[in-house]
């Protein structure tokens, strides 16, 4: 059935708003961002705004979700055949880059409050589950496949595959400076490099878990 034009024009619209937000998350973080910065930074005005979005809540919690969506997209647009271990892989690296070409260097938007909110609905938790359940799934059949070391724990190893996925959100990870900028103690680090990070941490993932 074919959607109508304006209805696409209003997802288009929503989009938008949503790709917005989550930059201005990623440079604020829930507090500092307001709905009135956010209509500016989008285009639109304050009352189409929250024709859209009723709450900042839920905007937030819109914003979230429309982050899942963006992951599943990308790695179902890509139909390459791939062993469970080699999809385990690809997704991380996936989500990573993501995180890298949306501001992943930026402080880290989710601050206690949003993890309050989050904990409170029901839909995001249930989404949450769901992709967990799809790592220990992808997990286990890699040891069936004998390709994943069957002495590890998959829950423990989907916790540890959504701690690398994290990895560059770290406090710690933010301490470290580029090179041209003094750190902690008049330390010096050399600047990270996206795609290496990206590279490196699903190189760890993959060589830790295959089977010897």
């Amino acid at each position: 059935m074919t959607v109508p034009l304006r209805e696409r024009r209003r997802q288009l619209l929503r989009d938008e708003i949503l790709q917005a937000a989550a930059a201005l998350l990623n440079e604020k973080g829930y507090a500092a961002m307001s709905m009135d910065e956010l209509a500016g930074r989008a285009g639109i005005s304050k009352p189409t705004l929250y024709q859209l979005f009723a709450t900042k809540e839920d905007l937030l919690l819109a914003a979230v979700m429309h982050g899942f969506d963006e992951v599943e997209q990308a790695v179902a647009s890509d139909p390459t055949p791939r062993t469970p271990l080699q999809q385990l892989t690809f997704i991380l690296r996936t989500v990573i880059r993501m995180q890298i070409e949306g501001g992943a260097l930026a402080p880290r938007p989710w601050s206690p409050e949003v993890f309050q909110i989050i904990r409170q609905r029901e839909e995001v938790l249930a989404r949450l589950r769901q992709i967990d359940a799809a790592v220990i799934e992808l997990v286990s059949a890699g040891m069936r496949a004998g390709e994943i070391d069957a002495r590890l724990d998959p829950a423990t190893v989907a916790r540890a595959f959504f701690a690398l996925v994290n990895t560059l959100h770290s406090p710690f990870a933010r301490l470290v400076l580029p090179l041209d900028q003094a750190g902690p103690a008049g330390c010096q680090a050399p600047p990270l490099q996206p795609e290496a990070a990206a590279e490196t941490l699903a190189m760890i993932f993959e060589q830790g878990l295959r089977a010897r």
